[in-house]
């Protein structure tokens, strides 16, 4: 992998030279002549240092593989002074003007710790990585290094690695793979209560991808799920739907307490975390899936409890629910039911409801966390690149964090993709234009396999095997870069911030054209890091009017002034604690 990260460097030398330019009118982030700071300034007085950019025009011309442009690095010295007033209120754009909106950092204001940020290695991902790895050994060091690395070069300065440090695999199958498996499955649907056929090496794939990722940070904290539990334990039997019979209740936790223990020993480190259902409530039917209600979630995770604890796993934490926002219901019954100590916290999805209904479970439960582990968009129908990132941006960043959520997972890490925006593999009647943070086109004539099946090429294949970068991977890259501390790798909080756009703001499509996240975190030298999410969305509802914006960020009674494209960014600076 190290020739990949020489060359890496290289490439950056002429990439960050011309990052500093602006790109024309649609370009990300343009400079006014930055306000001298007074000779006098008061004590924990700072500048802005680093600002990284997402332009919602990205995808208009991205390139194969490695693209510094997803990520427009600039190292700046803004600082914050008293020369600019902080605006009242948002002031809309006029023929001699732009947009001008304030953001005001709450620093005093502490709220939840962020854990980390990171993607789905599921069946798909590692048979397709794993193909990769077979065929295009520098391809597959490349992305792996991209996703995965922490070092220098990738996760600070002047480069675009997202530097994640999480990873949620499935407990058998899911949507996303080629096949339909358990642990414990019997072929006539007789019961194996004993669990005498369980094994977790029916998927080589996936946990060849989690050692391969090991290798490259060993602080990665795994997630695991079931879609479904073995077919003999639900009326009735099969993958596909039906629900978890109360009588196999007791062997389903140790079912998944052996899937913890097991895979610990495969992979060579203890998960982090477990659930006991994906999508509680849904009974699919094109792909695995199963009911378990509240009440037998509750007893699930009382037993389960026990088992990891005796087996010497009191780090796993266990989550409830593991669907949308429109589930809390579920969830509180489940907590309501459980001990005290069954569940660590409850894990949401985006794709229904309203996340401000994550605060109605904090007030319920303040000592539990809550986290985000799926979200998926699309490849077509003009999604991809903007809409995609705006969606996510609003959803999972002001949404979910805004709400209390302590991390960010987007579903599949990899995926296979056509020149049409299919993507593959996925079970017949599944979604076949999912987005991935990273999307790959293998050689024509390449034949996808399953997860058990060694060999991933056909003969006669043609071509070669390359990948580009999605909103997904500029979502994640951001948010690891907001709430990570590249000095000592540790984690921020989030903090308070307001907006002069928020009496803009309400539930169908938010009118506010600027969003902000604030996050602290104390540096070894005892000074503090502070960082911005902005998402600038002053794009006139999509309507081809992309406007640009002064934004003001007020902090410590002073003020910076930046001007904005519309698009993503993340702003950075340093300063004295107090």
């Amino acid at each position: 992998m190290q020739p990949f990260l020489a060359l890496l460097s290289l490439v950056l030398v002429g990439a960050v030279s011309t990052q500093g330019k602006v790109h024309g009118a649609k370009g990300p982030v343009k400079h006014k002549a930055a306000a001298a700071a007074s000779d006098n300034a008061p004590k924990g007085s700072a500048s802005i240092t680093q600002i990284i950019s997402t332009s919602y025009d990205y995808s208009a011309s991205p390139t194969v593989g490695y693209d510094p442009s997803i990520l427009t690095i600039k190292n700046v010295n803004i600082p914050f002074s008293n020369n600019v007033t902080y605006p009242a209120t948002s002031v809309n754009a006029t023929a001699n003007s732009t947009l001008l909106v304030g953001v005001k950092v709450q620093e005093n204001r502490v709220l939840q710790k962020m854990i980390g940020v990171g993607c789905g290695v599921s069946d798909a991902s590692s048979i397709v990585l794993q193909g990769v790895k077979d065929e295009a050994p520098e391809v597959y060091d490349q992305i792996m290094q991209l996703l995965w690395s922490r070092d220098p070069k990738m996760a600070n300065g002047d480069a675009i690695g997202a530097s994640l440090t999480q990873v949620r695999s499935p407990l058998g199958a899911s949507d996303f793979g080629t096949s339909e498996y358990s642990f414990s499955s019997t072929a006539d649907c007789s019961p194996d209560t004993n669990l005498t056929l369980f094994n977790v090496n029916q998927a080589p794939k996936m946990w060849a991808t989690h050692r391969d990722i090991l290798a490259i940070n060993s602080d990665i904290n795994s997630w695991y799920n079931p879609w479904t539990s073995p077919p003999w334990m639900k009326k009735p039997c099969g993958y596909r739907g039906g629900q978890l019979q109360e009588q196999y209740e007791e062997v389903y936790a140790t079912y998944l307490a052996r899937s913890m223990h097991d895979i610990a020993k495969v992979v060579g480190k203890t998960p982090s975390h477990v659930a006991l259902q994906e999508s509680p409530r849904n009974e699919p039917k094109d792909y695995p899936g199963q009911l378990i209600d509240a009440s037998q979630a509750a007893r699930v995770a009382n037993s389960l409890r026990k088992k990891l604890d005796a087996q010497g796993q009191k780090s796993i934490g266990i989550t409830a629910l593991e669907a949308s926002w429109d589930s809390l219901d579920y969830a509180l019954q489940a907590f309501d039911e459980a001990d005290s100590d069954a569940f660590s916290g409850v894990s949401f999805h985006c794709y229904s409801g309203d996340p401000e209904v994550q605060r109605d479970f904090a007030a319920k439960y303040p000592e539990k966390k809550i986290y985000q582990t799926e979200c998926t968009r699309t490849t077509q129908g003009g999604e991809e690149f903007w809409l995609n990132l705006r969606k996510n941006a609003l959803a999972m960043l002001f949404g979910g964090v805004g709400n209390g959520a302590s991390n960010i997972m987007t579903w599949n890490c990899v995926l296979q993709s056509d020149d049409s925006g299919f993507t593959t593999p996925s079970l017949p009647g599944t979604c076949k234009n999912c987005l991935a943070p990273v999307l790959v086109t293998r050689p024509a004539g390449t034949k996808v396999v399953s997860q058990q099946v060694n060999s991933t090429s056909s003969t006669g294949a043609q071509g070669s095997t390359t990948f580009k970068l999605t909103s997904d991977y500029a979502l994640l890259a951001h948010v690891s870069r907001a709430i990570r501390n590249p000095h000592d790798n540790g984690y921020g909080n989030v903090i308070g911030v307001t907006t002069t756009d928020e009496n803009l703001k309400f539930k169908t499509d938010d009118g506010a054209r600027v969003f902000s996240l604030a996050f602290k975190s104390v540096l070894p030298s005892g000074k503090e890091r502070y960082t911005l999410l902005i998402l600038q969305k002053a794009d006139h509802y999509l309507t081809g009017n992309f406007e640009r914006a002064q934004v003001v960020v007020g902090f410590r009674n002073q003020t910076a002034s930046l001007d904005l494209g519309v698009g993503l960014h993340t702003v950075v600076w340093e300063a004295d604690a107090l």
